[in-house]
């Protein structure tokens, strides 16, 4: 994808906390928890990437005001969730045995919940989860239908043209660390 028509696209959609994300799988995104986030270091802890393993990257210093104002009002909900004992979060990997209280810490709270409580398929609890891709999805896509552009759009595009716009600016990625956006 072009460098124009990336800045189009993000310009329609207008949201800095989702443009500054758009490099990482729709999915990452969505799946970070508060404690994921480091804003002193400026970077984001990407949990169970590629081979399972868990990656970091840059957060861009744009979003860093918006992302701590959205962090804010989720917490209202927390907090709101905690007042009406509605069960914490799912944790991975079975560590709601080895910590059964961390799921309703605020640490471990999705960046992105969910407005709605759902049951969760896996235990039948009802508790809030994190929030749908299929909203960022249709996001994109309606962003791109507005400009005119014709080119299959997804996030995942996002993501390698973050990428090869920086090679193509002969910015090694080792030193991308150095960047901020």
């Amino acid at each position: 994808m072009r460098y124009s028509d990336i800045i189009i696209i993000l310009y329609v959609l207008s949201n800095p906390i989702l443009n500054g994300s758009l490099r990482l799988f729709v999915l990452k995104v969505l799946r970070l928890r508060v404690q994921d986030i480091d804003f002193t270091n400026g970077y984001l802890i990407v949990r169970d990437g590629k081979g399972g393993k868990d990656r970091t990257t840059l957060l861009g210093k744009s979003i860093v005001a918006e992302l701590q104002a959205h962090l804010l009002e989720t917490k209202v909900l927390f907090e709101q969730d905690r007042v009406a004992n509605i069960a914490g979060v799912y944790l991975p990997n079975n560590l709601d045995k080895k910590y059964p209280n961390a799921g309703v810490t605020w640490g471990w709270q999705y960046v992105f919940p969910s407005k709605t409580l759902s049951k969760d398929p896996r235990t039948g609890i009802i508790r809030r989860h994190h929030l749908d891709d299929s909203g960022l999805r249709k996001a994109i896509s309606a962003a791109k239908a507005k400009v005119g552009i014709d080119k299959r759009v997804t996030s995942h595009t996002f993501r390698h043209s973050f990428a090869t716009h920086l090679l193509e600016v002969f910015v090694w990625c080792k030193s991308c660390w150095d960047m901020r956006m």
